[in-house]
């Protein structure tokens, strides 16, 4: 069954985008979603929110492998990415603190700002290299309810702020 599932997820990808896709397998609390090959710049999906609970449709992460979205928090709007990299949904603060960036492209396990060239680990959201490497792009806790990635503002918030303050 995982086989069949992770063949359909790859020719899903290998349809939406045109992206080349490494094929892997799932494993408790992964996905079956394949690796891109190349870059995937990110596509802004829409959140919505629903007392304390932000939710961003998990079929549109896994779809497009890189996606950005806005929420407004009570301490105002904040830009977050969602993505998927090994198998994991990944969402963490999208914001670039020195050069004001909110635009991160997914290329071979790393994220790459758009406006500075940074280089940030997928996985860890750690800088590699680059101008703002000391601002680490700290991971939000969420929730996945069937189509949903569900996240508190709480922690929406929290991450968004860590990020602003250098490592």
């Amino acid at each position: 069954m995982a086989v069949i599932i992770t063949g359909l997820a790859a020719i899903a990808l290998s349809a939406c985008g045109g992206s080349q896709a490494q094929a892997t397998n799932p494993g408790p609390g992964q996905i079956a979603v394949a690796n891109p090959k190349g870059v995937v710049q990110p596509t802004t999906i829409t959140a919505t929110t629903n007392g304390d609970v932000a939710s961003i449709p998990l079929s549109q992460v896994t779809q497009n492998l890189n996606t950005r979205f806005i929420v407004d928090t009570p301490s105002g709007q904040m830009s977050y990415m969602a993505y998927v990299w090994n198998g994991n949904v990944n969402v963490r603060a999208d914001i670039c603190p020195p050069c004001g960036s909110r635009s991160f492209r997914l290329t071979n396990g790393t994220l790459i700002c758009n406006a500075c060239g940074t280089v940030f680990n997928a996985q860890s959201g750690q800088g590699k290299s680059g101008a703002c490497v000391r601002y680490t792009k700290e991971a939000v806790n969420f929730q996945v309810s069937g189509d949903n990635i569900n996240m508190t503002m709480a922690d929406l918030v929290t991450a968004y702020q860590n990020t602003l303050s250098p490592d």
